[in-house]
């Protein structure tokens, strides 16, 4: 199980579980990209360049400030926007 709210993660479970939970994470959230307007290419694009950007954030740099907190909600922002820009050209 991987629960996330706010910049805090929860992970529970075998890793197998996790891993599966993981994949079924990425694979929604491609199909959401792609949903919207976005080239396969282009979510598959984003979504590692997200993982990218988790690798590189270290979390003890500067755990519980609110450095953390405003990157991680920037971040989302540009996720969220990449996800529904074009959903609401559409409308």
């Amino acid at each position: 199980m991987i629960r996330s709210n706010k910049g805090m993660t929860v992970i529970k479970g075998s890793r197998e579980d996790v891993f599966a939970d993981f994949a079924v994470v990425v694979h929604s959230l491609k199909g959401a990209l792609v949903e919207s307007g976005m080239s396969s290419d282009k979510a598959e694009a984003l979504i590692m360049d997200i993982v990218k950007f988790g690798f590189k954030y270290e979390e003890n740099e500067c755990s519980g400030s609110k450095q953390r907190k405003d990157t991680i909600d920037e971040a989302v922002d540009r996720l969220f926007d990449a996800i529904f820009h074009n959903a609401s050209k559409e409308e």
